[in-house]
């Protein structure tokens, strides 16, 4: 959001917690893309794309050529 994050001080979050979520997040960076190609790991954006561009495109690309055949 537009706010400043709060800060999470030792009143907050035990040592233990802190912990288990920097355990949680370096899990999570050494973790495989399980979804097939990761496209840059830019997000859904970048899929979205990437479908536009080449699957339409790709689609458009047949649809011309099957009618061109057709001629």
């Amino acid at each position: 959001g537009p706010q400043n994050m709060p800060v999470f001080g030792n009143m907050n979050l035990s040592a233990e917690d802190k912990r288990d979520i920097i355990s949680a997040l370096l899990f999570q960076q050494k973790a495989t893309q399980v979804g097939g190609m990761d496209l840059g790991s830019l997000g859904p954006v970048s899929e979205g794309l990437f479908i536009w561009i080449f699957g339409i495109g790709a689609l458009v690309a047949i649809t011309v050529w099957i009618t061109a055949k057709s001629n």
